[in-house]
């Protein structure tokens, strides 16, 4: 082996350079015997040939310690290498040690502590539905009539509400145009109220009010100047934007709002109100506020953020996009298309081809008629109550949340049921069980567990499946 041979060598070397030191030491360390000095004599090259032997010895000494440095390194790497290799032959012996371990091992050791985790984890599922998924939802109950937005730029929040000594400023805009029936009417606002009413003319009409308040009159009137609102018509669509300048570009929109100096309470409320047709499309983002909708026939997009959520009547496009953060959201009837809700509440009276995205929410949906696609995380819970016997297809997939369905005694269809760390109950309804895994009596821990049957005669078209995790599902 390499290392072998380099040792030696390296030895020597060591020995060499002590000695060559200790020997150099002691010559530095004689006393010469006091002799009369003699005229000095100087070689034909003229150099003092005492001194160039030390310099020229310490030359060489500096020289060798930097080869064994260099050979340590080599060494060092070598070994380095060897270490590696070491390592990986053991790591593939070790792998082979292991091969088939699956096959001859056993949870029979593990059988107390499979109980156990399996009784807690359906303890904490039964938590989580009867304690914490309440509270989820009890705490969005009256987000949208609580919220309301101020400044106060003395930092205390607790007093931001508009003061009898506030100076109150408004001003008005109204703009219309005309359209036809496939222009989008698009709407983007921010810290107001959107309210949409349909009427029968070709036109779009919108009514802004725009109102400040703070306890000086000329921020007042400045924080009043600094809100416009921006409208264009191109071949798309018409488009109204509530913009807010600001003084300071580096703090965008915000600037004219906080950059104000001292203390005082400032408060802003941007207000629509929109007349259109009712068959035309709509686009809505609205962020600190609330949306009022009547009946719309068009394709409707909403993002309503942080505010009083929305409030609508029959929306009967089947391609509707609906998105509620922060805010709860409370529609008569829903026709298809999809509902986005996060950080609050859904209360949907009847549906028709839905599907809807649920987090850290909860839903109530009074019936849902033929189609549906439900996920949910982390929920205050989904409660159905009525799934109506016409139902071809309904899907709920469930983390941290518990599901109801309410079913009538004429319902058939077939369902396949999972739930992990959770459980499954059908109640007093005529259900057959065709399969169940594990079944009873099966020994060994298995978190999970899956349920397959049908309603009344079975054998249908109609499917109900639901998968669930940590959560309970119930059909009532």
């Amino acid at each position: 082996m390499k290392p072998k041979i380099f040792k030696p060598f390296l030895f020597a070397l060591m020995v060499l350079l002590t000695i060559g030191t200790i020997s150099f030491a002691q010559q530095k360390k004689q006393t010469r015997p006091a002799v009369t000095p003699k005229a000095a004599q100087s070689d034909d090259d003229g150099d003092d040939d005492t001194g160039m032997d030390a310099k020229d010895y310490q030359q060489k000494m500096h020289d060798l310690q930097v080869k064994m440095h260099d050979l340590q390194a080599k060494m060092n790497a070598l070994n380095s290498k060897k270490l590696n290799k070491a390592m990986k032959l053991k790591m593939k012996n070790l792998s082979k040690s292991f091969k088939g371990y699956d096959k001859t091992f056993r949870f029979d050791s593990l059988k107390n502590f499979a109980y156990k985790f399996n009784d807690s984890m359906l303890s904490f599922a039964y938590k989580m539905d009867e304690d914490i998924t309440p509270m989820i939802a009890f705490g969005f109950k009256d987000f949208d009539k609580n919220f309301n937005f101020s400044y106060s730029t003395d930092g205390d929040n607790d007093n931001n509400t508009q003061s009898d000594d506030d100076v109150v400023k408004t001003k008005s805009y109204s703009k219309s145009y005309s359209i036809d029936g496939n222009d989008v009417i698009n709407i983007d606002n921010k810290f107001g109220k959107i309210t949409v009413n349909t009427w029968t003319k070709n036109e779009v009409k919108v009514d802004v009010q725009i109102k400040v308040s703070t306890s000086n009159a000329d921020k007042a009137q400045k924080l009043l100047d600094n809100v416009n609102i921006q409208d264009s018509k191109d071949g798309n669509g018409v488009y109204f934007k509530t913009v807010i300048n600001s003084e300071n570009s580096s703090n965008g929109s915000w600037g004219s709002i906080f950059n104000s100096k001292g203390s005082s309470t400032q408060n802003m409320e941007i207000n629509y109100i929109v007349y259109m047709p009712v068959k035309n499309p709509l686009t809505i983002s609205n962020k600190y506020g609330s949306t009022n909708l009547p009946d719309l026939d068009g394709k409707l997009i909403i993002s309503n953020s942080f505010g009083g959520g929305l409030v609508a009547k029959n929306l009967s496009n089947p391609a509707n996009q609906v998105k509620v953060k922060y805010a709860n959201a409370c529609i008569s009837s829903f026709n298809g298309g999809s509902l986005d809700i996060a950080f609050g509440s859904l209360s949907l009276n009847s549906c028709d081809r839905l599907t809807a995205n649920l987090s850290y929410s909860s839903a109530k949906i009074g019936r849902i008629k033929t189609s549906g696609n439900i996920n949910v995380k982390f929920g205050g819970g989904v409660t159905i109550e009525e799934v109506d016997k016409n139902v071809k297809d309904l899907s709920v997939k469930s983390s941290y949340s518990s599901i109801k369905l309410g079913l009538g005694d004429n319902q058939t269809a077939d369902f396949d049921v999972t739930v992990r760390y959770g459980s499954f109950n059908y109640g007093n309804h005529d259900v057959s069980l065709t399969s169940k895994s594990p079944a009873d009596g099966e020994r060994g821990f298995n978190p999970t567990k899956n349920y397959k049957g049908h309603f009344g005669k079975g054998g249908t078209d109609k499917t109900i499946t639901i998968n669930s995790s940590f959560g309970s599902v119930n059909f009532d």
